[in-house]
């Protein structure tokens, strides 16, 4: 793992916005070579899902002639129940398989599957996320403390609900921030019932980065809403979250495709990690949601972008 870190420890962070309870800086770094689609616009160009019969599974056929990235918490809508992508995927071009996924929608299980699939504008939360990789009771007990905690009656239990629920809300945040060109990743902070959450995204490219900004800054409203205004964050409260990686075992899953596909676990940091051929191309870690431990103070290299 040493080239993600590397990875990790060269980046530069830029100026921090804030509105509310939230703060966000850029992070910029190196550039990877890779040549791929995203989700959403491999689906509008040759990638296909189908139903197999089994909730934890879909088929993908990849005909985009290209490779694909598709990250862990992508939102897919249709077929018998909606679902979201429970690993980090960097799909080879032909690939005709099946991907796991995790029902976010309880007590469904019929629908017009002849009409296909589609993805939103959202990524699920974090909590949610990373639940998928416990398995799907965990995800739905997320759902249902996600629905409670903003007062969403859902009757299917559907995490697309609480999203459309509250997209008045979460908008206000997603208008308030901007992507800064040039950035290839962010860290967040949310202040939350007396409590500071850490929340890092790192991609290998401005365009891919660029193109979830949207989706990452409205799943880290939902966790947000009704949570207190923040203090001003500085350079070292980033810094020494993002330092905290280093505390992290990477243990490694079968991947669906391409590359190595990692769970990371740390002292009170829990993530994940995507790699090709040592490119990292995916990483993101947060403060483990169950509990907040106050991280120590390290001393780094980072530097302030200029």
């Amino acid at each position: 793992m040493k080239t993600l870190l590397e990875h990790v420890h060269g980046l530069e962070i830029g100026e921090v916005q804030r509105h509310k309870n939230m703060s966000i800086a850029p992070l910029f770094g190196a550039e990877s070579a890779l040549d791929y689609l995203v989700f959403d616009k491999a689906l509008r160009n040759g990638l296909s899902i189908s139903e197999t019969g089994n909730v934890p599974t879909l088929h993908f056929a990849n005909k985009t002639g290209k490779e694909v990235m598709i990250l862990q918490g992508e939102y897919i809508l249709g077929g018998k129940q909606n679902r979201m992508v429970a690993a980090n995927v960097y799909m080879e071009r032909g690939f005709d398989g099946d991907v796991p996924v995790r029902c976010v929608q309880q007590n469904r299980w019929q629908g017009d599957i002849g009409s296909g699939f589609d993805t939103s504008e959202s990524i699920a939360p974090k909590a949610v996320m990373y639940a998928a990789s416990v398995g799907q009771d965990e995800v739905w007990s997320e759902v249902r403390c996600l629905a409670l905690a903003h007062r969403v009656a859902t009757p299917t239990q559907n995490l697309g609900d609480i999203i459309q629920e509250k997209k008045r809300d979460t908008n206000d945040f997603v208008h308030s921030f901007s992507y800064i060109p040039g950035s290839i990743g962010i860290v967040a902070s949310i202040v939350s019932h007396g409590i500071t959450r850490y929340s890092a995204d790192v991609f290998d490219r401005r365009e891919t980065m660029g193109h979830h900004f949207n989706k990452l800054v409205e799943s880290l409203a939902l966790d947000a809403l009704g949570g207190s205004y923040a203090r001003e964050k500085n350079y070292d409260d980033f810094i020494t979250f993002i330092r905290s990686i280093e505390s992290c075992q990477f243990n490694e899953r079968k991947p669906v495709s391409l590359g190595r596909d990692f769970q990371l676990q740390g002292q009170g940091i829990e993530g994940f990690a995507l790699t090709y051929e040592e490119v990292p191309l995916y990483v993101t870690f947060s403060t483990s949601l169950s509990s907040h431990e106050p991280l120590n103070q390290i001393r780094t290299g980072y530097r302030r972008y200029r």
